[in-house]
């Protein structure tokens, strides 16, 4: 909850931690520009309407044209049953206001590499806000993987509290 950010302190977290990341690619790491989470092996057999919900953040909310992040920045959370292939479920793009810099970080939903509005509807900000996809298809093992690109200073993204719910099977 200390991470310095560029326009607000992250809040509304569960609990005492999160993930965030700035600058990813910066010294100390691997030198690339996305870095992953993977939460493998979660026992889903006899679950149907499986749901994907997590809190969101980004550490700065400045507006259109002065914001940190460009066209290749960005949030993408994919799912797998049984060891198949990724599927994406929900990606958080930049805003296209005409450039590929400098613009805020929002709601993509179906993943086609830029906000599904820019409005300031589904824009992240500071304060971590929940959003949630449902998983097509069932299985028995679910995979998730959350892959992050903020590869500048000043291009700061988080999440939190990540829950897979469905209705248990008879």
């Amino acid at each position: 909850s200390n991470i310095g950010n560029t326009t607000a302190a992250y809040d509304g977290f569960s609990g005492l931690n999160f993930i965030a990341g700035e600058d990813v690619d910066s010294a100390g790491g691997d030198g690339s520009t996305t870095q992953t989470v993977e939460l493998n092996g979660i026992n889903v057999t006899g679950f149907q309407n499986i749901n994907f919900s997590a809190l969101f953040a980004a550490g700065n909310a400045s507006d259109p044209g002065v914001n940190k992040y460009d066209k290749a920045d960005g949030m993408v959370i994919e799912y797998r049953f049984d060891s198949g292939s990724w599927v994406s479920g929900m990606c958080f793009s930049y805003e296209n206001h005409g450039d590929d810099f400098n613009e805020p970080l929002a709601l993509d939903a179906d993943c086609l590499n830029f906000a599904d509005a820019t409005d300031g509807t589904g824009r992240l900000t500071p304060t971590l806000t929940a959003y949630d996809f449902d998983l097509v298809g069932t299985g028995n093992v679910l995979d998730i993987r959350i892959s992050m690109t903020v590869d500048a200073a000043g291009e700061e993204a988080a999440f939190d509290n990540i829950v897979i719910s469905g209705d248990a099977g008879d």
